[in-house]
């Protein structure tokens, strides 16, 4: 049985795997458990999956939520960056119960980090006296969730004593990661909990936002801090995708980064060291951030698959407030369409009003291009249909081909431009996103949820098979060969054209 306590305790626990804990009704317990989803589709109850949000971005949500219950004593959040079991919650709760709320170690601070012998926090456990500033909250969205220490001494930079205690934990009892993370995750939460310690101790306020790399990521997520981003006050971005983040037009300073292109060329072999995420941004990311900065790493990665949520909304998520994912609907698409079907919807298509057509076939990967036949097949169809095509970023014998050199000629290029058919890569983001040029999106290999980000004049399509996404770059798993099935054909995206065209 666990101790009882002088005032009943609310804990909090972000629900990772859709199983909600229960205890049975005749335990002896003096405690009220909230159970708060982790959602991975919009318009659910719970907080939303995002790639990009830090555990203590979600421990900062699970305070407020524990706070507007109105409770009226201790607050207790377990770490939501860990799969914390019932015998985790057992052993907090009998340390709590130990400590019965009255000692000297409870009134001596406004938090207690409860952690295991191998210092990873189980729980946070928030005095009955203390109640969260807006301050406070935002401070503990830099929490690692995984060393105890590091994080009592951001708590106390932020001006909430606390102190880290250890938990009899049974022997032997595992601890999991809880959330969808990239390698080296770990790592990379310690060290942004260390900068924002640093930074608060110095006295300065500067705290900016790493998304590196590529293009089209840069972009949407610029994007997304430009609009819902707190207390962000720079974005750091590789050189070679400067001109991207200024091209958003926003208010924050574009810090560009010099160094090895990350994912590209040598670096993007596996075998190449910094090809792994956490060993780039210690060998060449920290060393040029400015001194005395925190810093929120945003690097898009295939995590985002996890959820129906498009890659802006998880970002807005991770960097701005509750809701602010709702923001980023998901855009209009279409999954296996047809000669019927593209009628049925051509209201909702994109308005087309002249016969210039830009084609993009390169989607970064082989799995990602337009199958080259098809290119053939696809250029053929929209000249006997009546359209002027060109293609950007590759030379095919017979119509105009435009080469990328700067942002800035492919601004003029896609002026010149009525329609872009493309991949799912920067070219149509960019045109769809900061251009309001009327786009078709084509998708196979990727995913659509995630990456057809909503806009004017904009429609994405896929065959809808159920392989994609794969998570290939070169060879088919399941059909072999270098060409993905999921691309919709030609004489489809003929019809699409034809359709969306206004002067028929």
């Amino acid at each position: 049985m666990l101790p009882a306590t002088p005032l009943p305790v609310l804990v909090v626990r972000l629900t990772t795997d859709a199983r909600p804990w229960r205890f049975p009704r005749d335990a002896d317990i003096s405690f009220r458990l909230l159970n708060v989803p982790l959602v991975f589709r919009a318009g659910e109850p719970g907080l939303p999956y995002s790639f990009a949000a830090s555990p203590g971005r979600y421990l900062a949500d699970l305070l407020e939520i524990g706070v507007e219950q109105g409770w009226q004593g201790p607050i207790v959040v377990l770490n939501p960056g860990v799969q914390c079991d019932i015998d985790h919650l057992r052993a907090v709760l009998a340390e709590l119960g130990d400590l019965s709320f009255g000692s000297a170690a409870w009134r001596a601070g406004e938090c207690l980090i409860l952690e295991d012998y191998s210092g990873h926090p189980l729980a946070y456990a928030f005095n009955t006296r203390w109640r969260p500033s807006v301050e406070h909250l935002h401070a503990i969205r830099y929490l690692s969730g995984r060393d105890a220490s590091v994080d009592a001494e951001v708590l106390c930079a932020a001006s909430v004593a606390s102190q880290p205690r250890k938990v009899r934990t049974p022997p032997g009892l595992p601890l999991a990661e809880a959330l969808p993370i990239f390698h080296g995750m770990e790592s990379m939460a310690i060290h942004a909990a260390r900068a924002y310690r640093d930074m608060l101790r110095a006295g300065t306020r500067k705290t900016l936002a790493v998304v590196t790399h590529h293009a089209g990521d840069v972009l949407l997520t610029v994007q997304a801090i430009e609009r819902c981003g707190r207390n962000i006050d720079g974005i750091v971005v590789h050189a070679s995708y400067a001109d991207v983040a200024r091209a958003v037009q926003g208010a924050l300073p574009i810090y560009a980064l010099e160094g090895p292109l990350p994912a590209r060329g040598d670096v993007s072999s596996p075998l190449h060291p910094l090809n792994e995420e956490i060993l780039y941004f210690e060998q060449v990311v920290a060393p040029s951030l400015p001194e005395g900065a925190a810093f929120l790493f945003l690097r898009p990665y295939r995590g985002y698959i996890e959820a129906d949520y498009t890659l802006a909304a998880q970002v807005a998520y991770a960097v701005g407030r509750r809701g602010d994912e709702r923001l980023y609907a998901p855009a209009f698409t279409l999954e296996a369409p047809d000669v019927d079907t593209i009628k049925a919807v051509r209201h909702r298509l994109p308005y087309v009003r002249g016969r210039r057509v830009l084609l993009h076939f390169d989607g970064g990967w082989p799995l990602k291009v337009y199958p080259p036949g098809w290119q053939r097949e696809l250029i053929e169809l929209l000249c006997e249909a009546g359209f002027e095509p060109s293609v950007l970023g590759a030379n095919i014998p017979g119509i105009p081909s435009h080469q990328f050199t700067t942002l800035a000629a492919l601004n003029e290029l896609m002026a010149e431009q009525d329609l872009l058919i493309g991949m799912d890569s920067f070219p149509c983001h960019y045109a769809s996103q900061r251009l309001a040029l009327p786009t078709i999106c084509l998708f196979a290999s990727t995913r659509m949820e995630n990456l057809a980000h909503a806009a004017k004049d904009y429609v994405a399509m896929e065959q809808g098979l159920s392989c994609s996404p794969c998570g290939q770059r070169e060879v088919c798993p399941r059909f072999g060969g270098h060409a993905c099935r999921n691309f919709v054909p030609p004489a489809i995206v003929t019809k699409l054209a034809l359709q969306c065209l206004q002067e028929q």
